[in-house]
């Protein structure tokens, strides 16, 4: 990190597992003994907060309109109030009452995805030992800067992006960015510049959790610039991708919704005309054909598709993952 980088907030990007601790520590202006209180309020003012910033996200009444956004159902509310219209309340409330089980399924997974943000905000330790003015001192992880040595010990968090300095034993969990459950052990020594990060020993990143052992570390990146907030960023960020898959299904969707109305307007023109022929009204012969032909529209839609793909692409993926064991498990055995 240059001086400029220093006075703009705009860092040009580093490889800083592939720096030494001295070269990091030059990069950055700083020293083992830590910043000054003045510097450390001045770049603070520089690069901003340490927090990793609140994504705006769709409300609870926004997800669950999303649910109800189907041609498939747009036909089951339409056939849920023609028949409460007729006076088949309870065949209505029937209706209805899949179309909410399905929206509330909808709802929750959507829901409980959409809190992901949060979640990794919640990974990120309030309160940090750093080195200030040469002395240790317990700051809030909102005012930690590019420069600050920071403390660690085995069951705290990291803080922000480090570039570790000293260590001892120190091993590090970093399942919440490689997926990796088994610490990783730490060391000082640079690595190369294209290592992947679960094999950047030289850096704890935040977000992550010490396990055991002890460390001090450079901070070398903070808030949105951190591994973590980067992940952050690209959820605020991410866009609905619509699949092969998902284009098939709002396909097969419209294809079902458009035949079963057109498949129901037949029945009931041709049931009105025949219960008409045999002597009934013809308003009694609507009513009851109506319903007739709203039944077979309920029946025919499959309104748990989007569930039963969902089940069937776990089961075919459970299936293949089972199959690709047992044939690695029998190729391990006949080289034996």
């Amino acid at each position: 990190m240059t001086r400029s980088t220093i006075e703009t907030g705009s860092p040009t990007p580093v490889a800083w597992h592939a720096t030494t601790a001295v070269e990091a520590l030059a990069r950055c202006e700083a020293a083992r003994t830590g910043l000054t209180t003045p510097e450390a309020e001045r770049r603070l003012a520089v690069h901003g907060a340490n927090v990793i910033d609140r994504a705006r996200k769709d409300g609870p009444l926004a997800i669950l309109l999303r649910q109800v956004r189907s041609p498939l159902i747009y036909v089951l509310l339409a056939a849920a109030a023609i028949a409460i219209a007729l006076g088949k309340t309870t065949d209505g409330l029937v209706v209805l009452a899949v179309v909410v089980l399905n929206a509330l399924v909808g709802f929750v997974q959507e829901y409980r995805a959409s809190r992901a943000i949060e979640a990794l905000r919640d990974m990120v330790p309030e309160h940090a030992l750093t080195l200030r003015d040469g002395r240790p001192a317990t700051i809030a992880v909102a005012g930690l800067v590019p420069g600050d040595i920071v403390l660690l010990a085995s069951g705290d968090k990291v803080p922000a992006d480090l570039r570790l300095l000293e260590v001892k034993n120190l091993q590090v969990e970093e399942a919440a960015l490689t997926g990796e459950s088994v610490p990783v052990q730490k060391a000082t020594a640079a690595v190369s510049p294209e290592a992947p990060i679960g094999d950047r020993s030289a850096m704890a990143f935040g977000g992550t959790l010490v396990t055991y052992g002890t460390a001090s570390g450079l901070v070398v990146a903070t808030g949105a610039r951190t591994e973590l907030g980067r992940i952050s960023t690209m959820l605020a960020e991410a866009t609905a991708i619509e699949t092969p898959l998902t284009r098939a299904l709002a396909s097969i969707g419209r294809m079902i919704a458009t035949a079963v109305i057109a498949v129901s307007l037949v029945i009931l023109a041709i049931g009105t005309a025949r219960a008409m022929a045999a002597g009934l009204p013809a308003l009694d012969a609507v009513r009851e054909m109506l319903m007739f032909a709203i039944a077979m529209a309920v029946g025919a839609i499959p309104e748990g598709l989007p569930a039963v793909v969902t089940i069937a692409l776990a089961i075919a993926a459970t299936r293949s993952r089972s199959t690709t064991w047992r044939a690695d498990s029998h190729s391990s055995a006949s080289s034996a």
